[in-house]
């Protein structure tokens, strides 16, 4: 049996001020890739990492992330993460995997006293995922949000129609809709404005940082399987032979291609293009079929 400091953090850093310090120093380590100590700790926010310190996952939302962090637990612990826990105002829809996340066990980069070295220490990990199916995968993220009257994204939903006109009662789940969603990113990203792009929709080059991160690993989610072979094999514990990738989070099959136009394609490409560059995704879109009749 492991000893308990072997296995869990301390009790999380409260201090705001120390936190920014760490990710002060963590900015210094790194060279210019941040523009910010705010910026700095964004991206300490979404890389974890076990008391082992054995990995580290640098989470892309809406990249099979949920599915991801139930792998790695099990491959850290030895056991499947229980699922014993409901939230309904969870924005992710797997309120197990989020809550792993402050449970002590698995942290967010921040928490260390040194960043730069429990990275450098340790394995990493991440995964990306088409520009174009994770985009619509965004949309319908943010329109099951609205269908279900919660609390998380609202904000990101009055931005988006203060600038674009997005109408959520008609425009969810449809074509007019995701090229509205499209064309705010594509907006606040011209002006410099990428604190208004939630991280499920913004360019996984930003979340992953490749630059700072370097990844030893990148699962593409679309061909899963041989990845999670290598984290395994790579991290001493193999795969049993009828292991199956769990598929948590699961988005709705309400809609898919059909919401590509040839403007959300144009979109699509613009935003995107640095991720289409760095992970070797072709940026053929199409062909694009006929909205259905009365359909906006």
């Amino acid at each position: 049996m492991p000893r308990p400091a072997t296995l869990f953090f301390p009790a999380p850093a409260s201090d705001a001020a120390q936190r920014l310090a760490r990710a002060a120093a963590f900015r210094a380590a790194t060279g210019t890739a941040f523009a910010s100590d705010a910026a700095a700790l964004g991206f300490l926010s979404g890389v974890f990492l076990p008391r082992s310190g054995r990995w580290a996952y640098a989470a892309t939302p809406k990249a099979a992330s949920s599915s991801l962090k139930r792998l790695l637990f099990e491959l850290e612990f030895g056991l499947p993460l229980p699922g014993d826990v409901t939230d309904a105002e969870d924005p992710n829809g797997d309120a197990p995997a989020t809550r792993v996340l402050s449970s002590r066990l698995i942290c967010p980069l921040w928490e260390l006293d040194d960043p730069a070295a429990a990275l450098s220490g340790a394995l990493r990990i991440t995964a990306v995922r088409d520009p174009e199916l994770r985009a619509i995968s965004g949309f319908k993220h943010i329109c099951r949000s609205h269908v279900l009257k919660h609390v998380p994204y609202y904000t990101d939903r009055l931005h988006i129609s203060a600038l674009t006109g997005l109408n959520w009662a008609k425009e969810s789940y449809r074509p007019s809709g995701f090229e509205k969603f499209l064309e705010f990113i594509a907006a606040c990203y011209a002006d410099n404005r990428a604190d208004l792009v939630d991280p499920h929709w913004q360019r996984q080059v930003d979340s992953i940082m490749p630059q700072v991160f370097r990844p030893d690993l990148i699962a593409h989610v679309e061909d899963l399987n041989p990845f999670l072979h290598q984290i395994a094999d790579r991290l001493g514990a193999p795969l049993p032979q009828d292991f199956v990738m769990p598929h948590s989070n699961a988005s709705p099959d309400q809609t898919g291609r059909e919401l590509i136009t040839p403007r959300a394609a144009e979109l699509i490409r613009q935003i995107y293009a640095a991720d289409y560059a760095a992970f070797g995704y072709s940026t053929e879109i199409g062909p694009f079929p006929e909205p259905p009749t009365g359909q906006p």
